[in-house]
Order: structure tokens, then C-alpha cells, then sequence
């Protein structure tokens, strides 16, 4: 907030923008170090724990009604030792007490609302609280009075409530409470102020905040993390720290020899099935609302039905058949919403879509609901085509929303994280490697140029969030009327090619990739300045296709834009207008770029412009794995610039990654996500370019990994390092949350790194560690989906390509960008530049240059092709055929 004169208070000097929005707050806050510690343990005082992020609505909310407020800041001033936290900045903290808030039955999310005793230990939990009784929720006021109440005069109570809940919270967030049996009483909470002063109930009791019912507004409904959506989320603490059945049907064999390959489809679709039951026939994704896209589930999904065929785009792939955009029938047509689309919209918006882009479920197309993988292919192709069709998806700018919060996608949470376009972009270009369709590829583009343009910091790193708010109101700077679609087209012609995304040059139109035209590639010439009757087509036309209308489907009148026209309709919208289909498309894309330049003149969202090491390493995987598919190098060169800068910048001395950055590395030392995610982005680095420099440095960035997270004694992954001093437990989580699980993927870099570098810790430390988890990410796919993953690569093996030769030669390069295009998910790529050796190296032994010529090697269990001199030898020896 501004200052308006008023003095800032300690969060003046935290770097974290989300602290920094509070520095001006009445409330006395602390950052979370030892001064606001030992204040709370000299004055006996309760602390008052806030975590939030940036980019978070209800954060906002919360600030408004109450931070700001100086009779609430005074009570809280009075009574507390007040702190705040990014959770960004401090993901330990978050996980700790998101979990210790599930305990006491608050369903977490954010803004989270913890108290907790001076020794850190939790007793009261709750998520976003109003300034007065509202929506069935207690006042702010009222709450702390009741937790101070009960802190002064029902002290043993508070006490053992908070030791009972340390110590579940102690074996659930060790992993311990997950995967050994037995179960434990539930704590109880002191009785804590409900809707009219009762009593609270057991901590067992889901859906309460301290004897409150939880909010129902986006992130602060326990919503905040997919691991928890759909109804399928793993118990937390107590007697729920196993799923009813735990144990049960083992869904996976050993491999033996080629029988891996068996065991790992027959792994994938048990999964699959799993997942398949809280799939959504007819939205796609997961669950009602609100909806996440849970990208690591769709992943599987794709592997289910795909196969680990080599399927190519334009080739006959798996019998998918080339959906083109216009083959697709009505798997992108619109459908009136047949409930409330809005059921899942958060308070206040006071919106009811009228209308909503429904894609069929291909599942129902057909193909029959039988065990056949293919209905995994298809669930999963609709997911991705409801998210882009719909609210989701910005199809003016590109990039994806936080979550939908109704079931069919229309209307999003409007913030737009880094982890999003950095995980649903491998989505799409698998879609596109395994269908043909360019529909996929024009999204995975416009994502990426979205965060080229739009989150990329002029370090090179790239940043974490754009806000969901302008001017005071959610959406407000995504969302159009009529009246401001004629202002924008009728006050304005057609420009020139539109720029690109990192500097002057013309960027290609992909026009596909918001269903604006068929051709994926290429650019588009704009249309010309139109007299006043064309700029009225060009509203009629934008109104039509966007969806926009008086009514609205947002707030106010307002309209979320989504594709509202299925490709059998554009013939007659053409003729309607009176234009060819050819002149359609190129209104079209003026509509958009021209409706792009007007909405950049509104105030534009916040940014959090923070680099964190983790997200980046997730973010430069994309980018690389896009280059050679969609063949830009451009894309390789934003991954290069973000990985230069990560390992300049948030490396210490010692070999040890710090966790953030913003205009100057943050004292924060990297987690176990940052480690695992940027060993990705660099081995994805090498595959994509071929440049070593990236393999030694994910080798040397996994032997600190095991170094400071493994714990021998347990087979897990710690999430924390010690030195991160992590109050009441130092945390393991098994479950992808917004981002896969760290020790999943810590499994999956080293799985991979084993066989690159022949080290037998590597291998030995990921084997173990899918040795103890895979009974329960058979038992809970959704919840574990990269587990799922990992343990798939493990029973199929790895198909190992090695090329040999210059990395920059022509001839290779050609040969990278057509291995791209194979959806080969256990695809072990790895270049061996002229003279090197094959210290650290194992996979590159006995695969030596022939006669000065590029060469390349096929290997599988153990068996190794004879050197290869051609592409097409290469593409048979890896059966395509």
C-alpha cells in the first residue's frame, strides 16, 4: 500500500514484495527471525503468524479490511508479537504450518492464519477472517480476542493442544506419518469463537478454522494447493495420515529385462485408472470447483494413453489421428453451462457465466469406457483444450491463470504464477509431439512469449508472479465490456507486424494457438486501416468470438474472454460478416494485437519480482525442450541467459544454491525443489543445445543435493536444509502441491544422472527412495504423479541416444531438433563433443567418433546399436518406423 504519510514499520527492509506491501501497515509486524522470537518468549506473549504471497487476492482483502484498520492493528499490537511471511521466500515455513492448519481441521490456504505459543508450536488456525461477523465466519476482532482469552486463562489447555499438534504435525510432515502404519488420536483445540460464540469441535473436524467454518473464497478455502482438490486429497495427521485401504493392491511389478517395458504400461494405466475416477466427462481436469490443472496428473494421463511409442507430429503416431484445428468437429465447440458455471466463484464476485467453452469428452466419442489407454489420451487432450479454450488461458497476451474457480474453466483466479506456464508448457508440446495438431504447439508458444515478454527479469532469471488485482479489483485489467472493445477497435487501425517478445524483430503469429487460424507458424500480414463499417465488423466479429456481452460473465457486466465460436461455426461467422475465411483470420489476429495495445494502457497488475532457483529450473526446462520442437532458438537462448544467471547469481562459495534474488541474493538457502527443478532445466540445457557445461554442472549440484537432504536412515528426502532452522519438524512432502514434489524430482535427476554419470550413489539413493514410496503413490497417483512418473522411467529403463560430434554442427543439430518431435518420454539424449572423455561419462563409453563423422548411438538394457551415420538409420533404430 502507499504510505500516506505514515511511518513503515520493519517489513520496510525486507526485500520480499509481499512484505513490502504490508511496510506500511498500523500493525507492528516482524519478518520471521530471532528478534520477533525472543520477544515473544521474554513477553510471554502469543505470536501471530501471517503467511501470504504476493500475488494473492484475499491477501489483499485481508490487508484492507483488517491490517489496515488501526482499531484492529492496535489489538493486535496489544496482544501479539505480529509476523509475516512470504511463502515464496520461506516454502518450510509454509509447509509446516499449512499441514499443522489441516491438523487443527482450518483447511489451510492463504492468507494462513496461525497462532502459535512462544516455543512455535500451533494452537489455533485459520485462513482469511473478515473485520465483522461475515459469510458465517467470526470478526477479526473477535478471533483474537478469543485467542488471547484462551492464552491467558485456559493456558494448560492451549498447551496440550499445542503439543498434541507438534506432535502429529512432527510425524506427518517427516513423511513417517505417511508411510508407517498406525494411527493416533486426533489433538483437540481449546474451544474457539464459532459462528455464535460455540465451542470448537475435534481437530479432526475438516473444513472449520478454529471452530470456525472455513471461507469459501479461492486460495483461502484450503483450496490453495491441487494436492488438495478434487476430494482426493491424503489425510493429514492423526488417524488420517494413511487413506482408508493403505497397503492394498500393489499396482507395479520389478522389471526384468524386457519385461519393463510391460510392467511400466501395466504401472501407468493402474495409475491412470486412479486418476481416471475424479476426472471431470464433461470440463475435462479434475474434480468440480474450483479447478487447478494438476499438470503432473495430466502427464501421466498422456503416458497412459500415448504409450512410449515414437510418436512424431505429422506422423501417424499412436493411431491418435492429426487433429488439425479443422478436424477437430466439436471438441472445441462452446456450450451453454448447464449448471452454475459460477458455483465455485469466490465471494463477492457476484457473477454467473452465462455461457462457458466446453469441450466434449473424447472419452465419450466413441472409444467406449473400457480399459483400452486410449481414454487416458483422451481425458487428457480434453483437459488441455478446456484450459486453453477457456478463462484460463490470456488470449490476448498468452499464459495461463492461477485456477479456474468454476468447473468449466470460464472464470479464473486471475494471478499468473511462473510455475504454471512452466509446467503446463511440456504439456502442450506433448500434446502436440504425440497428435499432430497445432492447436498445442500455438499454445506452448504463446506461453513462452507471454513470459519472454511479460517475466523475464533484465537479469536474464526469470520472475514469479503477476498479481490477480488493478486498481483495487480483481481482474480488472483482463476483463472487457462492449463499450470497450468499440473504443479499442473503433478509435484505432491495424499496425504493423507486432513486435517480438525480446526486441525488435517481427515475431511469427500463431494464430493457433488461441484458435484464430489454422496454421501454426508463419506471419500473418496485418489487416488494413478499416473506415468506420470495418472497425464495426471488427467489433461485431471480437465480440462474437470472445464471448463478450452486455450481461457479462464476470463482475459488473464484465467479460472474462474465452473462445466462444467452434471451428464448424466460422464459415458462417464469416459469411455473417461478410468476409472470406482468409480475411477472417486476419481480422482476427488485428482484433487481438490491437486489443492487446489497448488493455497495456490500463494499470497494469503487480509483479513479484523475485528469481527463485527452483521455479526458474522448471521454467528453463520448458523454454529449452520448446526450442527444438518448435524450433526457435530463441527459446534456448532465454533458457542459457536464466540458467547463466541462477548459477551466477544464487550460488554461494561453497557449491550451495540460495533460493531467491531480488537485486541482490537473499540469505535464504536453497530447498530441496531447487536443487531437483534446476538439475532439470540443465540437463533439458544439454539435450537441447549439447553444450557439456550443463551436465557438469547438474553433477555437481546432485552430489550437494544428496549431501544436505537425504536422510540415509529414513530412505527420504528432507525439503529443508538444517541450516534453514525449520521451527517443530524438518518437513518431507511426498504429495505434488503447485509444483511437483522435491523428493520425486531429486529421484528423477538422479535416476537419470546414474546412468549419464555411472555414479552407483545416485542410482542407489533414488532406487531406495522409490522403494519406500511407491505403495503409497500407487494407493494415491493423483496426489503423487511425478512419483508415478519416476517410478514409470525406472521399470521401462531409458532409451539412451547418444550423438557424437561437434554439438554445433549442422547435421546434429538437425538431428536434435527431429528427436524433439518424438514423444519419447524415457529418452536419455547426451552429445559427446569432439575429444572428450568418459570420466564421469558412463554413458558415453564404447560410443566413440567414426572416421571424423557426426554418429550416433541407440542404447537399451545393457545392448547398444552399431554406430549410425544417418538419420534415417537412427529414426528405424528407434522403431519409428
Amino acid at each position: 500500500m502507499a504510505s500516506s504519510g505514515r511511518r513503515p514499520n520493519r517489513l520496510i527492509h525486507q526485500a520480499s514484495p509481499y512484505l513490502q506491501q504490508h511496510a506500511y501497515n498500523p500493525v507492528d509486524w516482524y519478518p520471521w527471525g530471532p528478534e520477533a522470537l525472543e520477544r515473544a518468549r521474554r513477553e510471554d506473549r502469543p505470536i501471530l503468524l501471517s503467511i501470504g504471497y504476493a500475488a494473492c487476492h484475499w491477501c489483499h482483502v485481508m490487508e484492507r479490511e483488517c491490517f489496515e484498520d488501526p482499531a484492529i492493528a492496535a489489538r493486535m499490537n496489544a496482544g501479539f508479537v505480529n509476523v509475516k511471511v512470504d511463502r515464496e521466500e520461506r516454502p518450510d515455513l509454509d509447509q509446516v504450518y499449512q499441514t499443522a492448519a489441516q491438523i487443527l481441521g482450518s483447511g489451510g490456504g492463504w492468507p494462513l492464519t496461525v497462532f502459535l505459543t512462544p516455543d512455535l508450536k500451533p494452537f489455533f488456525a485459520g485462513t482469511y477472517f473478515p473485520p465483522e461477523d461475515r459469510h458465517g465466519l467470526p470478526g477479526f476482532p473477535k478471533v483474537l480476542e478469543a485467542v488471547l482469552d484462551a492464552y491467558r486463562h485456559r493456558r494448560d489447555e492451549v498447551e496440550r493442544v499445542a503439543g498434541q499438534v507438534a506432535e502429529v504435525l512432527r510425524r506427518s510432515v517427516s513423511g513417517a506419518g505417511l508411510l508407517d502404519r498406525g494411527t493416533a488420536e486426533p489433538a483437540r483445540r481449546p474451544g474457539g469463537p464459532g459462528p455464535e460464540g460455540t465451542a470448537a469441535g475435534d481437530a479432526g473436524d475438516a473444513g472449520e478454522a478454529g471452530g470456525v467454518p472455513a471461507p469459501g473464497p479461492g486460495e483461502a478455502s484450503g483450496q490453495g494447493e491441487e494436492a488438495w482438490e478434487a476430494g482426493v486429497a491424503p489425510g493429514r495427521g492423526g488417524a488420517g495420515t494413511r487413506a482408508p485401504g493403505a497397503g492394498g493392491v500393489a499396482l507395479g511389478l520389478a522389471p526384468e529385462g524386457a519385461a519393463g517395458r510391460e510392467a511400466a504400461r501395466r504401472w501407468l494405466e493402474q495409475a491412470a485408472a486412479r486418476i481416471a475416477r475424479s476426472y471431470d466427462p464433461q470440463y475435462g481436469g479434475f474434480g468440480r470447483a474450483p479447478k487447478f490443472p494438476h499438470a503432473t496428473a495430466v502427464a501421466v494421463l498422456l503416458r497412459a494413453g500415448a504409450g512410449s511409442g515414437l510418436n512424431q507430429p505429422g506422423g501417424s503416431g499412436t493411431g491418435t489421428g492429426r487433429h488439425t484445428e479443422e478436424g477437430t468437429g466439436d471438441s472445441r465447440a462452446p456450450a451453454a453451462e448447464a449448471g452454475a458455471a459460477g458455483a465455485g466463484r469466490e465471494a463477492g464476485s457476484g457473477a454467473s457465466p452465462a455461457a462457458a467453452p466446453a469441450a466434449r469428452d473424447p472419452a465419450g466419442g466413441g472409444q467406449g469406457p473400457g480399459p483400452g489407454s486410449r481414454r487416458y489420451l483422451d481425458m487428457a487432450l480434453h483437459t488441455l483444450q478446456a484450459m486453453a479454450l477457456g478463462g484460463l488461458f490470456d488470449h490476448l497476451a498468452g499464459g495461463f491463470h492461477r485456477y479456474a474457480t468454476d468447473r468449466a474453466w470460464l472464470i479464473p483466479h486471475f494471478e499468473k504464477m511462473l510455475y504454471d506456464q512452466a509446467q503446463l508448457v511440456p504439456l502442450y508440446l506433448d500434446a502436440y509431439r504425440i497428435t499432430g495438431d497445432p492447436f498445442y504447439a500455438g499454445v506452448a508458444r504463446r506461453t513462452l512469449d507471454f513470459v519472454r515478454e511479460e517475466m523475464t527479469a533484465p537479469e536474464g532469471g526469470f520472475i514469479s508472479t503477476l498479481d490477480a488485482d488493478s486498481d483495487g479489483r480483481e481482474g480488472a485489467y483482463y476483463v472487457w465490456t462492449p463499450a470497450q472493445l468499440r473504443e479499442a477497435l473503433e478509435g484505432s487501425a491495424a499496425s504493423g507486424t507486432r513486435r517480438g517478445p525480446a526486441g525488435g524483430e517481427p515475431a511469427r503469429s500463431t494464430l493457433a494457438a488461441t484458435g484464430l487460424a489454422n496454421s501454426p507458424t508463419g506471419p500473418v500480414e496485418p489487416a488494413e486501416a478499416a473506415p468506420a463499417a470495418a472497425a464495426s465488423v471488427d467489433v461485431a466479429l471480437a465480440a462474437r468470438w470472445f464471448g463478450v456481452t452486455e450481461e457479462g460473465n464476470f463482475e459488473d457486466g464484465t467479460t472474462v474472454l474465452y473462445r466462444a465460436v467452434a471451428d464448424e461455426e466460422r464459415p458462417a461467422l464469416a459469411r455473417s460478416l461478410g468476409l472470406d475465411p482468409a480475411e477472417l483470420d486476419r481480422r482476427l489476429e488485428s482484433i487481438r494485437r490491437r486489443l492487446l495495445e489497448a488493455r497495456r494502457r490500463r494499470t497494469p497488475p503487480a509483479r513479484d519480482d523475485k528469481i527463485l532457483a527452483g521455479w526458474n529450473g522448471l521454467m528453463i526446462a520448458a523454454f529449452a525442450q520448446a526450442a527444438p520442437v518448435l524450433d526457435e532458438p530463441g527459446y534456448a537462448e532465454a533458457a542459457r541467459r536464466a540458467a547463466e544467471f541462477v548459477l551466477g547469481a544464487l550460488r554461494r562459495p561453497d557449491g550451495r544454491l540460495l533460493h531467491a534474488y531480488r537485486g541482490r541474493a537473499l540469505e535464504v538457502p536453497g530447498f530441496l525443489q531447487d536443487y531437483a527443478f534446476l538439475i532439470e532445466g540443465l540437463l533439458a540445457l544439454h539435450a537441447a543445445g549439447g553444450a557439456p557445461r550443463w551436465l557438469d554442472e547438474a553433477d555437481r549440484l546432485a552430489g550437494v543435493m544428496i549431501e544436505t537432504f537425504w536422510d540415509e536412515d529414513s530412505g527420504l528426502f528432507y525439503d529443508a536444509p538444517l541450516e534453514a532452522e525449520t521451527p517443530l519438524a524438518r518437513p518431507v512432502e511426498l504429495f505434488d502441491q503447485a509444483v511437483p514434489a522435491g523428493p520425486a524430482a531429486a529421484a528423477g535427476v538422479l535416476a537419470r544422472l546414474a546412468v549419464i554419470t555411472g555414479d552407483e550413489r545416485y542410482r542407489r539413493v533414488a532406487g531406495r527412495f522409490l522403494d519406500r514410496v511407491r505403495a503409497l503413490a500407487a494407493e494415491q497417483p493423483l496426489a503423487m504423479a511425478r512419483t508415478v512418473w519416476v517410478e514409470a522411467d525406472r521399470l521401462e529403463g531409458y532409451t539412451e541416444v547418444t550423438l557424437v560430434g561437434d554439438p554445433d554442427a549442422p547435421v546434429l543439430a538437425e538431428w536434435r531438433r527431429r528427436l524433439a518431435g518424438f514423444y519419447l518420454p524415457g529418452l536419455l539424449l547426451t552429445v559427446r563433443p569432439p575429444g572428450a572423455g568418459t570420466e564421469r561419462r558412463a554413458v558415453w563409453q564404447g560410443r566413440d567418433p567414426v572416421g571424423g563423422r557426426p554418429v550416433a548411438y541407440v542404447c537399451r538394457n545393457f545392448t547398444c546399436s552399431l554406430p549410425l551415420l544417418d538419420w534415417e538409420g537412427l529414426r528405424r533404430e528407434l522403431g519409428a518406423g
